[in-house]
């Protein structure tokens, strides 16, 4: 995991994201990104308040993203970075989109309190 990965990963947490889970397609034959982030919020503003803390912590790193996707009041919140995507969701988005169930052949990792589980 580089060091651009656990630095979105810290921003997550230090905002109170939970549930956080690296998805690693680096080792499947076919894949469009190496890897996925994905963390629950507990509601709209919370994943902004979120996405803006990943924003500052990757500007300082002179890393911009893509493309960024949200609608207001909505259960998602995208953030494309090109070789990664962060994937925030309320508690019912996350169980609707279930990523990591469609996407179950990734390697999987879990971060709670800043450590990997």
């Amino acid at each position: 995991m580089d060091d651009i990965i656990k630095r979105v990963i810290e921003a997550i947490l230090e905002k109170k994201g939970d549930d956080v889970v690296l998805l690693d397609f680096r080792d499947m034959e076919k894949h469009f990104v190496d890897y996925f982030i994905i963390a629950t919020c507990e509601n709209f503003d919370h994943m902004e308040a979120v996405s803006q803390n990943i924003q500052e912590k990757l500007d300082e790193m002179k890393i911009l993203p893509h493309h960024i996707e949200s609608k207001r009041g909505g259960k998602w919140f995208l953030m494309d970075f090109g070789y990664f995507l962060v994937h925030l969701f309320t508690r019912e988005g996350r169980e609707y989109y279930s990523l990591e169930t469609l996407w179950g052949g990734a390697k999987r990792r879990e971060f709670k309190d800043g450590t990997d589980t």
